[in-house]
């Protein structure tokens, strides 16, 4: 035991919780955004969304063009209900790191009321190759339950949006979720097979 003195009180505390407490102040003094990142996202699995929150702000005070830090503020607003900060960060986040954030854009628009442009990002999330959202998760996300009565809803619901690559790997993943690794690389072997004969 060592002794520790807060505000005049003296305390006997672990010599091991001293070491940590000054570990702690140590590393926070040189942590680097990505480190906050990082710390962030641990606060977050843990259910300290505050604590996730006070991170993830730092790391965007020390890397203003952090679209990772920036993307998941945006989902930290979403998940209190600030949909206005939310878009505000998703946007930021898409201008560095392009449809890093279609879908949530989307989500977010449509929880704030403002269907005309959630309706154009779920096209975006739809037609750009990286980070193509799933139409399966569009159909079941409460969040778009304000869209689902619009005839763009049925528009986007009903168009066929993916290649045949991006179908049999969706088939793969769909496997995986099912726990049916060997039926996965069955369809994922057929996607690079499929993948191969294009390059010909």
């Amino acid at each position: 035991m060592g002794i520790l003195v807060l505000s005049g009180s003296v305390r006997a505390v672990n010599k091991s919780s001293i070491a940590s407490v000054c570990l702690n102040v140590a590393l926070e003094e040189k942590a680097t955004a990505a480190d906050y990142y990082n710390q962030a996202l641990a606060e977050f699995y843990y259910g300290n969304n505050a604590g996730a929150m006070e991170k993830i702000n730092k790391a965007i005070e020390l890397n203003p063009d952090y679209a990772d830090a920036l993307s998941y503020r945006g989902y930290f607003h979403h998940l209190a209900k600030n949909y206005d900060k939310a878009i505000v960060d998703y946007l930021a986040a898409d201008k560095l790191k392009h449809n890093v954030n279609g879908y949530y854009i989307a989500s977010s628009y449509a929880k704030a009321g403002k269907k005309e442009e959630a309706f154009k990002w779920l096209e975006v999330s739809l037609t750009i190759a990286e980070n193509k959202a799933q139409l399966s998760a569009i159909m079941n996300d409460p969040d778009l339950e304000s869209l689902k009565g619009e005839a763009k809803w049925k528009e986007i619901v009903s168009k066929d949006w993916y290649t045949p690559y991006e179908k049999i790997i969706m088939e793969g993943n769909a496997k995986t979720a099912q726990k049916d690794l060997p039926g996965a690389l069955e369809q994922w072997n057929k996607a690079i097979a499929l993948d191969k004969s294009k390059d010909d």
